[in-house]
C-alpha cells in the first residue's frame, strides 16, 4: 500500500511507531489492552522504576481513571508514541484527601514536592517523581511532613482546554455526623 512521506490527512496528536528505547521519559504512549485489572486500551507515560535494590526497570505507567500501574516493557518493543506536549494540571477546587491510593497526585508539605502514587514491582505502593519520570518504592513520610492527595488531569500544553486524560477525584473520608449540644431541649 502506498504511504506518502507526509500524511494526506493529518492527526493531532501524531502517532509514531517507536521502540521503547527511542521514546523519551515522560512522553505519552498509546497502549493496547493490558493483562491486569485496568482492562482495555489506554494512555500511558514512558517511565522507569527503581527496584528496591536500585536496578532500573524500563517500561510505562498505564493510566486509568482509578489507578496508575507500572508495566515492564523490553527496550526493543514497539509502541505508539504520541507527539504532543502536555502538562499535568492540578484541580485545586476538587476534593483533597490524606489517603494514598494508586493514581493519587501527592503534594508533600512543606516543600511542595509532587508525585503520583503508583503500583509497580515492589511490595506495596511506589511514587512516580514528576520531575524525572522515575518511580521508587514508597517509604515512610519524613518527620514533620504531610501529604495531600489532589485531583488532576493531563491537558494539551498548546490548548489547555483540550483534556487528554482525567483522573477520577480521590475519595474523601465520610464526614462524622454533627453533634448537637445536650441541653434541656434535646431528646
Amino acid at each position: 500500500m502506498y504511504q506518502p512521506q507526509t500524511p494526506l490527512i493529518a492527526t493531532s496528536p501524531r502517532f509514531r511507531n517507536r521502540r521503547l528505547a527511542e521514546i523519551e521519559l515522560g512522553q505519552l504512549v498509546l497502549l493496547a489492552e493490558g493483562n491486569d485489572a485496568t482492562g482495555g486500551a489506554s494512555l500511558g507515560i514512558r517511565g522507569d522504576a527503581l527496584s528496591r535494590r536500585g536496578e532500573i526497570i524500563e517500561g510505562v505507567f498505564r493510566l486509568s481513571s482509578t489507578s496508575v500501574v507500572f508495566e515492564r516493557h523490553a527496550l526493543d518493543e514497539g509502541l505508539a508514541a504520541l507527539e504532543i506536549e502536555y502538562e499535568l494540571q492540578v484541580d485545586l477546587t476538587g476534593p483533597m484527601s490524606q489517603a494514598r491510593r494508586p493514581g493519587d497526585l501527592l503534594v508533600r508539605l512543606p516543600g511542595a514536592h509532587t508525585s503520583l502514587v503508583v503500583t509497580g514491582p515492589w511490595d506495596g505502593l511506589g511514587l512516580l517523581d514528576l520531575g524525572s519520570a522515575v518511580a521508587r518504592a514508597y517509604g515512610e513520610e519524613p518527620p514533620h511532613t504531610r501529604s495531600i492527595a489532589l485531583s488532576w488531569r493531563l491537558v494539551d500544553r498548546q490548548d489547555r482546554s483540550h483534556v487528554l486524560f482525567r483522573r477520577a477525584p480521590p475519595e474523601r473520608a465520610p464526614e462524622p455526623p454533627l453533634k448537637r449540644p445536650l441541653d434541656e431541649d434535646s431528646d
